[in-house]
């Protein structure tokens, strides 16, 4: 069944494609089995694909992604075919230095078991068997930047594939349990940083996933509070104000359109506050990759024209209460 499993690898339509389905197929499904062989079995066929098509050749983000609980398996032997496909991962990126990841979950010993293997042998293993469509677009990777290239976007497929998986949180359900309102009612500059900070917490992991505006979920008066805090005399609460903006235009986004407009000039304005120019920077970066398009920020009624218009900014303030 290896074998076969080899040849459906080699002879697939689709280049690396066809061993990236294989490969994740194994880790997901394989390394979950309550069977010691079927999970050895599994990361020994990974590894014999690592060295019949090349280390380039494995969707490397999903095996970098897994291997923590490869490393971390009870069976010895599980654990060691997985530093080998680590150690050939390595030779294909040039250095462990991309497995940064990967690295900071080794144990010392793992550590010097993994830099033994890269002095023995520092080169990549040549593939045994190569695939039959390596002229594919999606065919084997040789060189050490296109192997990083392939685990980069891996990543990010990977990090969209959790986002997905994850229930949208409803700050709305969590904010009554807490002191959010009571410390935002407080006059000391340092509760209302209190309260955005319980806000931010609410949000949950990041990148942030919150629930989408609808007739029971409604952001306006929220923001309509946030909008206030910008006008705050205290640069703290300003910055953590737009902190907490970021993170709901990350977690929302386009929909938020309609309240987060008006708000351009506002925070245009603050760019001349010293204290606040890193953190304005920011808020925009936040708004502008999830909300907002570039041209909005050359609209006429609004933002960039008329925070530049000297007769409209002369002796403005940026803090006003």
């Amino acid at each position: 069944s290896q074998a076969l499993l080899i040849k459906l690898m080699e002879v697939g339509e689709g280049g690396t494609s066809s061993v990236h389905s294989v490969v994740e197929v194994l880790l997901q499904q394989g390394l979950a089995s309550r069977k010691p062989k079927v999970v050895l079995n599994s990361i020994n066929l990974v590894l014999d694909a690592a060295k019949s098509f090349g280390a380039g050749s494995l969707p490397i983000a999903t095996v970098a992604s897994s291997a923590p609980k490869i490393l971390g398996h009870s069976n010895a032997k599980v654990r060691e075919a997985g530093m080998n496909i680590i150690a050939e991962i390595c030779r294909a990126l040039g250095s462990k230095e991309p497995l940064q990841s990967v690295m900071e979950t080794l144990k010392s010993a793992q550590m010097s078991q993994l830099d033994s293997l890269l002095e023995k042998q520092p080169d990549p293993t040549p593939p045994q068997v190569g695939l039959r469509n390596a002229n594919d677009q999606t065919g084997p990777i040789g060189s050490p930047d296109d192997v990083l290239a392939a685990l980069e976007a891996g990543a990010k497929e990977e990090a969209a594939k959790k986002l997905a998986s994850r229930p949208a949180v409803n700050i709305f359900d969590l904010l009554p349990k807490t002191d959010y309102a009571a410390k935002l009612k407080q006059a000391k500059w340092s509760e209302k940083t209190g309260a955005l900070d319980i806000l931010i917490n609410c949000g949950g992991e990041q990148p942030y996933k919150l629930v989408q505006p609808s007739p029971t979920v409604s952001y306006t008066e929220l923001i309509r509070d946030l909008r206030k805090l910008l006008d705050h005399t205290h640069f703290a609460v300003n910055s953590k104000a737009m902190t907490a903006i970021s993170m709901l235009a990350e977690g929302v986004g386009f929909k938020l359109f309609p309240n987060l407009r008006p708000m351009l000039l506002q925070l245009t304005g603050l760019f001349k506050d010293k204290k606040l120019t890193n953190a304005v920077g920011k808020c925009l970066d936040s708004i502008f990759g999830n909300v907002l398009g570039f041209d909005h920020l050359l609209d006429k009624a609004d933002a960039l024209p008329t925070a530049l218009d000297e007769r409209k900014q002369k002796n403005a303030l940026a803090r006003k209460s």
